[in-house]
């Protein structure tokens, strides 16, 4: 049962205010054809758009519209490209004056008489220049930090402000609304945002009664530590409420205006990421060149965005871009390439169990091929669906892949993986051992 069909009609109603408010309340009420609040919310909560492939084609009209408004990207776009740029100039600062503080502590070291310790020397050699030295260290790192943090953030501002220009776009196409918007659910995120400090909160409340309780009561209980858990307490119940009801606005928008709904890794979902290929390739290595990934073995899943090929140059850079800033330990194809595709491997000690136990569990392992350059033997493996690997999945990756494609061996019936645990490591070893 959702969140929707667990609220009542007047939740589902006040919900509704909010993401007409959120959306922009004239935009709105153009775009469902109203001229006042409540008749607004009357049919925004009648609205019930299906995803069809018809639908999601809409949003071909609504990339190019919004190209053609905003060539250089929305301006929470703008800002989160502005941010990852200052990151890396905040880093590359931080980088440079923690080398150039080791250099000097390091001669100064040297000299007659000078402290054996770089640091201590650079201390005595700049006096109290030595806190100018903390200071050149200490800010840029934590300027970079900020716009790290604040980056981190950037995802469901960027999906708000989609949203709010759909619902712009919208109000111009007749029977749009009936359809939905081609758009992510936008207001996930920020429950988020939310429930963070309502934590924080109640765990200070909690550690203030724990030191009051502490304390010598030979003058009688803290009451006053008391009140101020208490208040705190309280105050954690403001955000926590927020965060229950960008909830229920998110549930409600995804049930009756958006169609598109997110993924937790991978690129930003919209029209033209919305649908994707994906299949996980495991190599054999030499028996000479153990890593740290399992026996003999590496793993690595690649996704491919086939819509992305009918995006301008523009487009594909600003994504590769905006990819590159939000995405960890994963390769973005290069530029002039279309579709867009991305490959994902195991942080350096994440083995070969993980997410891939699970997501692939009782899928298919539908071919072998060999890896360009080395040779290693690959395995390919499938989630579902494996009847589609050779005609629609493999194609869309068009020239990304590493595979040596005239070796590839596409097996008639697939092989069905096991379906539970930590599978893949013992189930690699096995099929290592079978084809030595």
């Amino acid at each position: 049962m959702g969140i929707v069909s667990k609220m009542s009609g007047d939740q589902q109603r006040r919900a509704a205010g909010r993401l007409r408010r959120l959306l922009g309340a004239k935009e709105i009420d153009r775009l469902v054809g109203a001229d006042s609040r409540s008749a607004a919310i009357d049919v925004l909560l009648a609205n019930r758009p299906v995803r069809t492939g018809a639908s999601v084609q809409d949003g071909r009209d609504f990339l190019t519209a919004r190209r053609l408004d905003h060539p250089d990207g929305l301006r929470a776009e703008r800002l989160a490209s502005v941010l990852s740029r200052l990151f890396w100039v905040l880093a590359a600062i931080f980088v440079l004056a923690a080398v150039t503080a080791l250099v000097l502590g390091m001669v100064a070291s040297s000299e007659d008489g000078a402290a054996s310790d770089p640091f201590e020397a650079l201390g005595d050699l700049t006096g109290d220049g030595g806190r100018l030295v903390a200071l050149a260290l200490v800010v840029p790192l934590a300027l970079a930090l900020l716009a790290r943090w604040t980056l981190s953030f950037m995802r469901p501002v960027i999906a708000l402000a989609d949203a709010r220009y759909a619902v712009r776009w919208a109000g111009a196409r007749p029977g749009q609304l009936a359809r939905g918007l081609p758009v992510v659910e936008p207001f996930s995120g920020f429950a988020g945002w939310l429930k963070v400090p309502a934590v924080l909160l109640w765990v200070a409340a909690g550690a203030a009664v724990l030191f009051a309780l502490w304390l010598p009561t030979y003058d009688g209980p803290a009451w006053d530590v008391y009140l101020a858990a208490a208040g705190l307490a309280l105050l954690g119940f403001v955000p926590a409420l927020g965060a229950r009801e960008a909830s229920r606005v998110a549930a409600l928008a995804q049930d009756h205006l958006v169609i598109l709904a997110g993924r937790k890794r991978g690129l930003r979902v919209d029209a033209a990421t919305a649908l994707q290929e994906q299949f996980l390739q495991v190599a054999f290595r030499a028996p000479f060149s153990r890593t740290s990934l399992g026996s003999f073995a590496s793993v690595r899943e690649w996704t491919a965005y086939p819509l992305t090929s009918v995006l301008d140059e523009a487009e594909l850079r600003r994504r590769r871009r905006h990819a590159v800033a939000e995405l960890d330990d994963v390769d973005v194809s290069p530029a002039g390439q279309t579709p867009l595709v991305t490959s994902e491997k195991p942080g350096e000690h994440g083995g070969l169990s993980g997410r891939f136990d699970e997501e692939y569990a009782g899928g298919w392992l539908v071919g072998e091929a060999r890896e360009q350059g080395s040779g290693n033997r690959i395995l390919l493996l499938v989630r579902d669906h494996p009847e589609r690997f050779r005609t629609e999945v493999l194609p869309a990756f068009g020239q990304h892949l590493n595979l040596d494609l005239n070796s590839l061996l596409v097996l008639d019936p697939p092989e069905p993986l096991p379906t539970e645990g930590s599978w893949l490591e013992s189930w690699v070893k096995e099929k290592a051992a079978e084809r030595r």
